[in-house]
C-alpha cells in the first residue's frame, strides 16, 4: 500500500510539474519579442508574442527554431525597411549583457530583446590546466623523449584558449541577432580600460608605474615579509619555516604577490585546496585582513587583453561599431532609475540613451556549454593513453556524434510512460549505441529506489519516445 501512494505521488508530482515548468517557460519567452522570417528565409522586424501565437494558431506561420524563438511564414512579405536596430553588448569576463533594441519613429528606443550570456572560459582554462599536468607528468617519466615544444610559434593576434572561446561567443551571437534582424546595422560595446596598478595603488603616479612593489626585494619571500612580518599569516607562528601559500589555486589566481602569503607546513598542509572562505570560517578577522590584501585582477586583465580582438572581429561582420566606456553606460543608467544587471548595462550603452525596457521583460539565459570533446584518447590516472586489455590497441574516447538521429546537447520533447509518464521538455544529457538516451530533468522528481523514495534528475528511456525539437548548438537556454 505504501508502494502505490508514492507512485500515486510520482505520478501527480510529474503531472503538476511538466505543467509548471511549461508555463514558466512560456511566461518567461514571451517578455521578448519573436523574431519573423518569411517563406524565403528573409528577415522581417521581430513580432510581439501575442502577434506570433496569433499567426501560429491560425496556421500562417510555423515554428522555425526554438532559442532564440523564430517563426517563418507561410508566404513570401515583401520587405520595406522602416525600422532600425542596434546589437548593444557589456563584455564581461564571466557574463555578457546583451541588448537588442528597436529604434522606433513613434515609441522611441525600446528594448525588445534581452539575454545574459555565461562563458565557459573557466571551464577551459581547468582543462587546459589539467593537460599540462599530464604532460608534466609523463615527461618526468620519460625522459628519453625529445621536447615537442621548442619550435612552435603563436600566429599574429594569438589569444589564450579562454580569451579565444570569450571573444567567438560574443561574435557568434552578435552574428546570429544580426541575420535574424530585418536592419541591424549598428553595435554598440562598453568596452573599458582597465589601469591594474591603479586598481591596487589609487596614489601611483609618473615614474611610479616602471617601480613595481619589488623594487627593491631580492626576492617575493623577502616581499612578504617585508609586508606581512616574518610569521604564518593563517595561525600567527613564528618560530616555523615559512614557506609561500597561494592563497586561491595558481591556475585561477596567479602567481601574483596580492595572491601570496606566507604560512607554516601545518597550515599549508590544512589548507590543501580547500576555498579559503572555508579555511578560515573560524577566524573572520583574518579573513577580513586578507580580503583587503587580496585584490584578484584577472577579469580586468581579460578584459584589457580582448578588447582589439573584438572589437576587429565585430567589424569583419560588417556592421557598424561604436564604443563607449563604463563610466558612460553607470551615467545613463543611473540617469534613467533602472538597477544594475549585465544586459539592463547593455541597453544603457551609447551618448544620451533614452531607452525604455518593459517593467516586465525577464533576460534569456544563455550558457556556453560546448560541443563535445577535442580528445581523440583518453587518459588514465597517470596521464597515459587508455589501453584496450583484449586488443592491446589505444582505447578512443566516446565521440558518439549522432545515433538514430539524436546527439547529445539536442532539445527534445519526450513522452515518457511508467513511473516517469508524463511530457517533458529539456536536453538529452547521455547517449548510448544502442539509443536509450538519458534526459535531464529541469525539476528532479520523487522515485523509489530500493524501496527508499529518492530525488531523480534523470530518466533513460528509447530513442522511439523522443521527438527532436532542435539540434544542439554549443548553448543552453534558460
Amino acid at each position: 500500500m505504501a508502494t502505490v501512494g508514492v507512485h500515486e505521488l510520482i505520478y501527480k508530482f510529474v503531472e503538476e510539474s511538466s505543467t509548471r515548468w511549461e508555463t514558466t517557460f512560456l511566461y518567461r519567452k514571451n517578455m521578448n519579442r519573436v523574431f519573423v522570417l518569411d517563406t524565403n528565409k528573409q528577415p522581417l522586424a521581430p513580432c510581439t508574442p501575442a502577434r506570433a501565437r496569433q499567426l501560429l494558431d491560425n496556421n500562417k506561420a510555423a515554428a522555425y527554431r526554438y532559442n532564440p524563438f523564430t517563426i517563418i511564414l507561410h508566404r513570401e512579405v515583401e520587405l520595406d525597411v522602416q525600422d532600425i536596430y542596434s546589437i548593444n553588448l557589456d563584455p564581461g569576463a564571466v557574463t555578457t549583457g546583451l541588448a537588442i533594441i528597436g529604434h522606433f519613429p513613434k515609441q522611441g528606443d525600446v528594448v525588445i530583446f534581452g539575454a545574459e550570456i555565461t562563458h565557459k572560459s573557466k571551464a577551459i582554462k581547468a582543462k587546459l590546466y589539467a593537460r599540462s599536468g599530464f604532460r608534466a607528468g609523463r615527461r618526468s617519466r620519460l625522459r628519453y623523449r625529445k621536447p615537442r615544444f621548442d619550435n612552435r610559434t603563436r600566429p599574429e593576434g594569438w589569444l589564450p584558449p579562454s580569451l579565444e572561446s570569450r571573444v567567438n561567443c560574443i561574435t557568434h551571437f552578435v552574428n546570429k541577432f544580426k541575420q535574424l534582424l530585418s536592419n541591424a546595422n549598428m553595435c554598440n560595446i562598453e568596452l573599458p580600460k582597465f589601469d591594474t596598478q591603479k586598481m591596487n595603488n589609487p596614489n601611483i603616479k609618473n615614474y611610479q608605474y616602471q617601480q613595481g612593489v619589488m623594487k627593491d626585494f631580492d626576492n617575493t619571500k623577502d616581499y612578504l615579509i617585508h609586508r606581512d612580518g616574518e610569521s604564518c599569516f593563517y595561525c600567527g607562528a613564528t618560530d616555523t619555516k615559512l614557506f609561500k601559500e597561494h592563497v586561491a589555486p595558481r591556475a585561477i589566481g596567479g602567481n601574483s604577490v596580492n595572491n601570496l602569503v606566507l604560512s607554516c607546513i601545518a597550515c599549508n598542509t590544512k589548507k590543501s585546496n580547500k576555498p579559503v572562505d572555508e579555511f578560515l570560517s573560524d577566524k573572520p578577522e583574518v579573513l577580513d585582513k586578507l580580503k583587503n590584501k587580496n585584490v584578484p585582477q584577472w577579469a580586468a586583465a581579460a578584459m584589457n587583453s580582448m578588447r582589439n580582438r573584438l572589437i576587429s572581429d565585430i567589424t569583419k561582420l560588417n556592421i557598424e561599431i561604436g564604443v563607449y566606456s563604463g563610466y558612460q553606460t553607470s551615467y545613463n543608467r543611473n540617469m534613467l532609475g533602472y538597477i544594475k544587471e549585465h544586459w539592463i548595462d547593455a541597453a544603457c550603452v551609447g551618448d544620451h540613451v533614452q531607452v525604455h525596457i518593459p517593467h516586465n521583460m525577464i533576460p534569456v539565459k544563455i550558457k556556453a556549454i560546448g560541443k563535445g570533446s577535442r580528445r581523440v584518447v583518453n587518459n588514465d590516472k597517470y596521464g597515459f593513453p587508455c589501453i584496450n586489455k583484449k586488443t592491446g590497441e589505444q582505447q578512443a574516447a566516446g565521440n558518439i556524434k549522432r545515433i538514430h538521429g539524436f546527439s547529445t546537447g539536442d532539445f527534445v520533447h519526450l513522452s515518457a510512460t511508467g513511473k516517469y509518464t508524463g511530457e517533458y521538455k529539456g536536453r538529452i544529457a547521455a547517449i548510448s549505441k544502442r539509443g536509450i538516451l538519458a534526459f535531464k530533468l529541469k525539476i528532479p522528481i520523487p522515485t523509489i529506489v530500493k524501496g527508499v523514495p529518492k530525488m531523480q534528475n534523470m530518466i533513460y528511456s528509447n530513442y522511439k519516445n523522443f521527438r527532436l525539437i532542435q539540434h544542439g548548438d554549443s548553448y543552453e537556454y534558460h
